[in-house]
C-alpha cells in the first residue's frame, strides 16, 4: 500500500515471497496512474540478497524494502534469500 513517508515523498512497502518450488517471478501491476514491474527471484552463493529499483530504496533487509516512486514507470528487483 502506497505511504507517505517521513521524508513527505510517497513510498511503497514490498515484501516479495515465492511459493515452495518456484524459482522466479516476474509480473507488473497497475500503480496509480502508471504501472509497478517485478522480477522476483532465488538468491545464489554469490548474490544472496537485496533489492535494486529505478526509485529510491528507503530501507531494505533480507524480508522487505520501502522504495520511494514517482508518477514515472517504477520497477524493482528482489532476490530472496
Amino acid at each position: 500500500m502506497p505511504q507517505a513517508g517521513s521524508s513527505g515523498k510517497t513510498n511503497i512497502r514490498i515484501r516479495p515471497r515465492l511459493l515452495p518450488g518456484i524459482k522466479r517471478i516476474q509480473a507488473s501491476f497497475p500503480l496509480r496512474n502508471s504501472t509497478i514491474d517485478f522480477d522476483i527471484k532465488n538468491g545464489t552463493e554469490k548474490k544472496p540478497f537485496g533489492f535494486r529499483s529505478n526509485g529510491e530504496i528507503l530501507y531494505s533487509s533480507e524480508l522487505e524494502a520501502h522504495i520511494s516512486y514517482s508518477k514515472d514507470k517504477l520497477w524493482v528487483e528482489a532476490i530472496l534469500p
